[in-house]
């Protein structure tokens, strides 16, 4: 009779272990990008942009007020081996406030994260990180 053994690191409590791993890299990555001190990123009442807490509703990196419109990019974050991307998506838009963006971040084990966001968005900021890329000139 063959034993139906779990794999190790697969529990539950592990796997919200890598999630929350994730989360606060995405939030010290935020951090770094727009000039946010580390010690801003945390859990504390004085951080501006905190990891979410497992069991929390809403989006999965709080940007606070103050900054956010230095980032106004709500971020999902799924960490898993097979990702339903409609579903992914639209957790990502419920939780979004009005002026946000969505992001969504995606990892898996020993693979590149990845950023799925909106095409329109993508389009804006490659316009802003590209502005002397002539756009009415000859071909």
């Amino acid at each position: 009779m063959k034993r139906n053994r779990r794999r190790p690191g697969t529990s539950i409590s592990s796997r919200k272990s890598k999630a929350r791993g994730q989360q606060k890299k995405i939030a010290r990555l935020i951090a770094e990008a727009i000039g946010i001190p580390p010690e801003k990123v945390g859990y504390g009442d004085d951080c501006l942009i905190k990891p979410k807490r497992m069991g929390e509703a809403g989006v999965d990196v709080h940007i606070s007020e103050q900054i956010r419109k230095r980032f106004p990019i709500a971020c999902e974050c799924k960490n898993t081996k097979s990702l339903g991307l409609t579903d992914a998506v639209k957790q990502a838009k419920e939780y979004m406030k009005a002026g946000y963006n969505h992001w969504l971040v995606c990892y898996r084990h020993k693979q590149k994260d990845l950023i799925i966001m909106d095409v329109d968005m993508f389009f804006k900021l490659y316009s802003k990180a590209y502005p002397e890329i002539e756009k009415d000139g000859e071909i």
